[in-house]
């Protein structure tokens, strides 16, 4: 029997949390239930009312609207694949590959996000849009995120040390927070940030 599920006030499935949801059968009999979602479209039913389905541990192939990608990472733009290399690895972040003659990439964080650093010219004729000048304008600023104040001061002299620059200085804004930005040899800023 096929079974069609509908989330009640367009809540999120996020796997492992519970939702409510209404149940139709084929013969256009429905009831509401607690679900968790299992997969990207997949629903296992854990509680319902006994009525016209009166199923428990159903498995729903649902399907939403919504995108749902396994992924995310970005992309920016270098004039200098060597020295970008060189540079991260001097912070400390781990190669993702080896870096070839379009591109190098690197992990940051404990999730192992990516980021790849193209040749401009690659990146701008596979996307086939304008790609700014960093160095006058940012669209996205990343944040890292650092344990205690002193490592935000030592992280702020490895990122001159390895050619970085300092757009601001390490200080306190805001009760708890304290941090500085820093920009990579072709511009892109980081915000390194400890609350």
């Amino acid at each position: 029997m096929r079974f069609i599920a509908k989330y009640y006030q367009n809540q999120r499935a996020k796997k492992g949390v519970f939702i409510f949801v209404k149940i139709t059968n084929i013969f256009n009999r429905s009831c509401t239930a607690y679900a968790i979602p299992v997969s990207a479209n997949g629903l296992l039913i854990v509680a319902n009312p006994p009525g016209p389905i009166g199923l428990m541990g159903v498995l729903l192939n649902h399907k939403t609207n919504t995108m749902t990608p396994k992924m995310i990472w970005a992309n920016f733009t270098v004039s200098d694949l060597e020295r970008t290399s060189r540079f991260y690895t001097a912070l400390g972040f781990k190669a993702n590959g080896t870096f070839n003659k379009d591109l190098c990439s690197f992990f940051f964080g404990e999730d192992k996000f990516i980021i790849h650093f193209f040749l401009k010219d690659v990146l701008q004729s596979n996307v086939k849009i304008e790609i700014g000048d960093a160095h006058q304008a940012n669209e996205i600023i990343f944040t890292l995120s650092a344990e205690t104040k002193e490592e935000v001061d030592s992280w702020a002299r490895e990122v001159e040390a390895a050619g970085g620059s300092i757009v601001s200085a390490p200080e306190e804004f805001g009760e708890g927070y304290y941090g500085f930005v820093f920009a990579d040899p072709d511009g892109h800023k980081f915000n390194v940030f400890h609350m």
